[in-house]
């Protein structure tokens, strides 16, 4: 069976619609659900059947960032083919250095909104005292 083949095969339609389904049927990219969506595979794994892929392989993307998507990804292809072992490994620690940063920050951002919402906690109990001692003034 080629690879368009078992693209129409029932088995990768069933898949399709399962990751779709996972993702809102919206593109996780732009979050465009009005436009025809497709299902892309991040990576392909030799002698593995299109559907059999895991769900981190496989995302919803609408058709114009899909074209986008696999034009980064031809290019990405091309240049790391011309690239020595050393370069890749290179590009793959930068990679994980700046998935680290992104990390750091998102824990940054959520200790940050943790200690708002304390401040905005003791701001209203601080509202409170001073209504309850002008009460008691009066």
């Amino acid at each position: 069976m080629t690879y368009a083949e078992k693209l129409r095969s029932p088995m990768w339609q069933r898949r399709r619609l399962e990751v779709m389904a996972r993702d809102g049927f919206k593109c996780t990219e732009c979050g465009d659900g009005r436009r025809t969506l497709n299902v892309h595979h991040r990576w392909y794994e030799r002698g593995v059947d299109p559907w059999s892929h895991g769900d981190e392989c496989l995302t919803t993307l609408c058709e114009h960032c899909h074209e986008l998507r696999t034009r980064v990804d031809d290019d990405s292809k091309r240049k790391t083919g011309a690239l020595s072992r050393e370069e890749l490994v290179a590009l793959l620690d930068d990679a994980d250095r700046a998935r680290n940063c992104v990390d750091v920050k998102a824990a940054w951002t959520a200790d940050a909104s943790r200690r708002l919402e304390r401040l905005d906690a003791v701001k209203q109990e601080l509202l409170e005292l001073m209504e309850e001692s002008q009460g008691n003034v009066s």
